[in-house]
């Protein structure tokens, strides 16, 4: 048991020098730029909504008037005939 234990303790050891060593390299500068590159490119396509909003937004009439129903955020708005 104690033998177990000491092996998971020299990997975890590894692991945590590895990434050190990473982290205080040109690697981590080069990966620590491409991961900031990526959260700005995925930051500036999301749409603010974390599911597919296609199908939320129906026109319903209602006696005589057409509202547009947004039946994934609930609002509901009347629409004028022009």
């Amino acid at each position: 048991m104690n033998e177990e234990l000491d092996e998971q303790e020299k990997r975890e050891n590894r692991f945590a020098e590895a990434i050190a060593e990473i982290a205080h390299s040109q690697l981590g500068y080069y990966i620590g730029v491409a991961l900031f590159m990526f959260v700005i490119l995925v930051l500036s396509k999301w749409d603010g909504h974390l599911f597919d909003r296609k199908g939320c937004v129906e026109v319903q009439e209602i006696s005589g008037k057409f509202f547009k129903v947004d039946t994934c955020s609930g609002k509901v708005e009347e629409l004028e005939a022009k």
